[in-house]
C-alpha cells in the first residue's frame, strides 16, 4: 500500500530555477519539502530551521484563506489620508 502524500503548504518558487513548485509540510516531523518537475531538484527544510522560514515566506498568502473582518455597522468610517503638499515646509524639518 503507498505512503499518502503530506499535505500541501503552498505553491512558491523553486529554491534552485524559481519555477513555480508545491511545497508539503509533514505533520509529523513539521519538515516542508518540495519536488520540481522542471529542474528535478528536491530538498526538505528541518522545522525552525532558516531554510524553512525562507521558503515559507517565498509562498504567496492567499487572501481568500483570511478574511477581513468585517466592520460594524456603527463603527464609524476609517479616517483618509492626508492629501499631499507640494514644495518644502519648515514643519517637515
Amino acid at each position: 500500500m503507498p505512503r499518502p502524500k503530506n499535505p500541501k503548504a503552498g505553491r512558491g518558487p523553486c529554491p534552485c530555477c524559481k519555477q513555480p513548485v508545491l511545497f508539503r509540510l509533514s505533520p509529523a516531523t513539521s519538515r516542508l519539502s518540495y519536488t520540481c518537475d522542471h529542474c528535478d531538484h528536491s530538498a526538505y527544510a528541518d522545522a525552525g530551521g532558516l531554510a524553512q522560514r525562507t521558503w515559507l515566506a517565498s509562498i504567496p498568502k492567499d487572501p481568500a484563506e483570511t478574511p477581513s473582518p468585517a466592520p460594524a455597522a456603527n463603527d464609524p468610517a476609517p479616517p483618509k489620508p492626508a492629501a499631499k503638499r507640494g514644495g518644502f515646509s519648515l514643519s517637515d524639518l
